[in-house]
């Protein structure tokens, strides 16, 4: 990992690179806060969000519920103006496409001991629009997202593509960062640490209202959000940082062996009959969780994208009903009953507010000839 990150601080560094306090360019970027630009529903011209729609209180971010036009003085709110888009050129899609148009709010870094807490300047635009002219050598994935309800979201702010949720700085170091990966020996651990990465360093990793200069929030569990004050952090200092992490867990890893681990259906067990002598699961419920259409930023970069044909959940968008699904969940509690040892037991951890998911859960787990012995609520 540090002989990648020295390659990529060589080929990428200057992408990254700041001004110092003297303005010289010295400075190195941990991360740029960017904003979404709005465009006023009275007189038509555009402003910078974050300058208009954003109040600075005790150093916490607070969104105005309303605040006036810096042009014709007119009261909206963020649901009342629309943001404005602008149209670029894509190298790899070969044609022009329209995104939200953002622009930098502040720039956080370091040169030497001094800290860099700033609003962007010249520098840092020029830095931006080099980038912008620079092409991208490496293989990265252009996958479209699918139909979905969590990839509305994207869409409806002109993400269509994996490689759109990317700043085109972001996108080309992971592009560049991927290329070294796949030609190391150590590729599978070093792909693990990579898709780590993903959502720490899109746009999909948000402003920290208790600190706007800090490296993010991160990101809104369970959707595919594009917030309006994204965060775009340095995956050179974001790899150091996983690294450490992943160090520190091998050693909480316990060297037990004898145990088997394999990834499959649930309704198509590849173990004999009659084998296991307890089961603990906890499946999906209902649309509780989209999985697969939270997976479609990794995946492409793998080049293994799920198969969600038998998918256990409802999704109107999939064409997936509560029939659907409790059809599914039976065959796959039919298969733990194979497997399971005469007299033995199950463990069904559920949570879901709806009862009528909870109903067929109960009908599947019945219809797959379990019998319910007990429901009792579980102490985490």
């Amino acid at each position: 990992v540090k002989r990648i990150e020295k390659e990529l601080e060589d080929e990428c560094g200057w992408m990254y690179t700041t001004t110092n306090s003297k303005g010289e360019p010295k400075g190195k970027l941990n991360f740029m806060l960017w904003s979404d630009v709005m465009i006023c529903p009275n007189c038509g011209k555009e402003y910078v969000y974050w300058k208009e729609g954003v109040k600075m209180i005790n150093g916490r971010v607070n969104s105005l519920p309303s605040y006036t036009c810096p042009y014709c003085g007119a009261t909206q709110s963020k649901r009342t103006a629309h943001f404005a888009t602008e149209s670029y050129f894509d190298e790899k899609l070969n044609k022009s496409v329209l995104r939200v148009k953002q622009v930098p709010v502040i720039v956080v870094g370091k040169a030497g001991k001094e800290k860099i807490q700033r609003e962007p300047n010249d520098y840092d635009f020029k830095i931006l629009e080099k980038i912008e002219r620079t092409k991208i050598p490496y293989w990265y994935p252009t996958t479209a997202l699918p139909a979905g309800l969590k990839t509305r979201d994207p869409k409806a702010r002109e993400v269509y593509y994996v490689h759109q949720f990317y700043t085109k700085r972001t996108l080309y170091v992971l592009a560049s960062l991927y290329n070294k990966i796949e030609s190391s020996p150590m590729a599978p651990a070093l792909r693990f640490m990579f898709t780590s990465l993903l959502n720490l360093v899109s746009k999909r990793n948000r402003v920290q209202a208790k600190n706007p200069y800090s490296r993010g929030q991160g990101v809104l569990n369970l959707t595919l959000v594009l917030p309006p004050f994204p965060t775009e952090a340095s995956v050179i200092e974001m790899l150091d940082m996983r690294l450490v992490k992943m160090l520190n867990a091998e050693e909480l890893i316990p060297k037990v062996y004898g145990n088997e681990l394999y990834v499959g259906s649930a309704d198509d067990l590849s173990i004999k009959d009659n084998s296991i002598d307890y089961i603990f699961t906890d499946p999906p419920f209902g649309a509780n969780i989209n999985y697969s259409e939270l997976n479609s930023m990794p995946e492409p970069w793998l080049r293994a994208m799920t198969n969600n044909s038998h998918e256990a959940i409802e999704n109107e968008a999939q064409g997936k009903s509560a029939t659907s699904y409790r059809e599914t969940m039976t065959r796959c509690f039919s298969e733990y009953l194979r497997v399971l040892k005469p007299g033995r037991w199950m463990t069904v951890e559920f949570s879901n507010t709806s009862a009528s998911i909870w109903n067929i859960i109960q009908n599947a787990l019945q219809q797959a000839g379990f019998i319910i012995a007990n429901v009792a609520a579980l102490d985490k």
